[in-house]
């Protein structure tokens, strides 16, 4: 899918390309796309998707960032309410690489996660 889209001259600004509805800011991509790059990322290698998809696998990240920041804008919002947590530390590769995962046991949503043996207190 190709459109043009206006751009307006600003006297703060400079040139700035209009926004449109089924993109987001800064973006060279459809919200769609964005969002089936984040989705496919939660699956698979960063590599894996920008192969798959024909992207540079930094765009991989862009894409991750922006659909981040429209699917869930106040990410402190998950400490709300938090009464019961659950708190994991698993091995995930020989040599001691370990992942800490603390999760909302009331919702069993994932509230933090973080590489290497850590509190969240840490953070």
């Amino acid at each position: 899918m190709e459109a043009t889209t206006h751009c307006v001259t600003c006297p703060e600004h400079g040139v700035v390309t209009a926004a449109v509805p089924w993109a987001y800011s800064q973006s060279s991509f459809t919200k769609d796309f964005d969002l089936t790059v984040a989705w496919l990322a939660t699956y698979l290698t960063r590599s894996a998707v920008s192969n798959y998809m024909r992207i540079d696998w930094q765009t991989v990240g862009s894409c991750m960032s922006r659909a981040l920041r429209d699917l869930e804008p106040e990410r402190t919002r998950r400490l709300n309410g938090l009464v019961n947590i659950g708190i994991d530390e698993t091995s995930y590769l020989k040599g001691h690489k370990y992942i800490t995962v603390v999760v909302n046991r009331d919702t069993n949503t994932v509230v933090w996660v973080a590489n290497g043996p850590r509190s969240p207190l840490d953070h």
